[in-house]
This record gives structure tokens, C-alpha cells and sequence, in this order.
């Protein structure tokens, strides 16, 4: 059982706003957990959000999905392939 864990950054300046980023999951475990830190190109240093993903979830696929839609109140994240199990 490991942690596997991924970090995509937001980059607004550069991709539309229905942008699709990937994360890969072809290496992971059945047993294994997935963590997603995401983080912003305006500050890189600070995740502005942190998922996690079971690995029975995930594990068969190759990649999940997501796209970033911000609103006054901060960012939604919209998955395909999966929900992650839950938010840290």
C-alpha cells in the first residue's frame, strides 16, 4: 500500500477555461492512495487544494480528469472518471 502523489498546477494565462488537466494513474495499486495537490501559477508554493483517490478507484485507468471553473468564492473542481473519495 502506497501513497502515490500528483501535483498539477492552474494555469490560467496559458489555458482556457475548460481546459481539462490529466492526472496519470497507470502505475497505481489496487491498495495503492492517490493524492491530487493542486496549486495555482500565481503561487506555486501553496496548494489551494488537496484531493485524494482510492486506488480501486483509479487504478485500472490511465489517467483521470478535471477542469477548474473559478467563481467569486474560489475554485470548483469538475472529475471525470472518478470522484475523489475525499477532500484534505
Amino acid at each position: 500500500m502506497a501513497i502515490v502523489t500528483r501535483r498539477r498546477t492552474l494555469r490560467p494565462s496559458t489555458r482556457q477555461p475548460d481546459s481539462r488537466y490529466r492526472v496519470k494513474t497507470h502505475n497505481l495499486g489496487l491498495n495503492d492512495t492517490l493524492i491530487i495537490e493542486i496549486d495555482h501559477e500565481g503561487n506555486p508554493d501553496v496548494n489551494i487544494a488537496v484531493f485524494e483517490c482510492s486506488g480501486v478507484e483509479v487504478g485500472s485507468r490511465n489517467s483521470i480528469h478535471f477542469t477548474a471553473e473559478h467563481t467569486p468564492d474560489g475554485w470548483i473542481y469538475h472529475w471525470t472518471g472518478v470522484q475523489p473519495t475525499r477532500t484534505l
